[in-house]
């Protein structure tokens, strides 16, 4: 499960060249499992909701004009964070076989929880809603261990934009300390969050072969193992398997 924090900085002409391709890249993934959307409050606030596209995402990006608001500083260079979320072996192993669209939903469910753990340290540190996440999910094939391995990769990319006292939209850096705060706790919570998700939300047990295997709530309750028990068994088991 990675979660390494990375940063480009936009300048006024274009889109950074690594930001660029890489968003080409999650489109080009336009497989089964692909998912673009925008998320945070701050996003809902200024229109940006639904699927992401190519044009309004470099528009918002570069500071362009976009659905009537107008940004103040677009020779400014300021900060944009990236963020990925790569699915223990095992989830994407799991859904290879199975084509159970719930192992996707808990991951999802995980990196949105961590997302909302990054915009409630930003919003903390700047006193006000002003990050925006472009979120672009994704299935592909990795090799590894001589053979080729599914796997489930979120990236994230966040940046702000605040309005000023003058009703200018402006894009404001984001803090070393914000940043500390935030990689301090996401891969935490991703990974508890997973756990969760897997077994409560979705039934998801660790089978005597060290497999994720679908289970009722009659058959959970019936092993006479304790939910605190099963919890600490899935996240050994998404440990094992990253």
């Amino acid at each position: 499960m990675q979660t390494e924090l990375s940063w480009y900085l936009r300048t006024e002409e274009c889109v950074p060249q690594e930001l660029a391709d890489a968003y080409s890249g999650y489109v080009a993934k336009n497989n089964h499992g692909a998912k673009n959307i925008w998320y945070g409050k701050q996003a809902e606030k200024l229109g940006l909701t639904g699927n992401i596209d190519a044009q309004t995402f470099e528009q918002v990006l570069l500071g362009k004009p976009y659905k009537g608001f107008v940004m103040a500083d677009t020779a400014k260079r300021h900060s944009v964070y990236a963020t990925a979320f790569y699915a223990p072996r095992g989830l994407g192993t799991a859904y290879a076989s199975s084509k159970d669209e719930n192992l996707i939903y808990a991951h999802d469910d995980a990196v949105k929880k961590a997302v909302d753990h990054i915009e409630k340290i930003i919003s903390e540190c700047h006193e006000a809603d002003s990050v925006i996440f472009a979120i672009f999910r994704h299935l592909e094939n990795v090799t590894e261990r001589g053979g080729v391995m599914p796997a489930i990769v979120t990236h994230v990319l966040f940046f702000t934009i605040n309005e000023d006292e003058h009703g200018n939209f402006v894009h404001n850096d984001i803090s070393q300390w914000s940043a500390s705060l935030i990689m301090a706790d996401i891969h935490a919570i991703y990974r508890a969050e997973l756990a969760f998700s897997l077994l409560v939300e979705w039934g998801y047990m660790v089978d005597p072969w060290q497999k994720l295997a679908r289970a009722t709530t009659d058959e959970i309750l019936s092993s006479g193992t304790s939910r605190g028990h099963l919890l600490a068994q899935m996240l050994d088991y998404l440990d094992s398997s990253l």
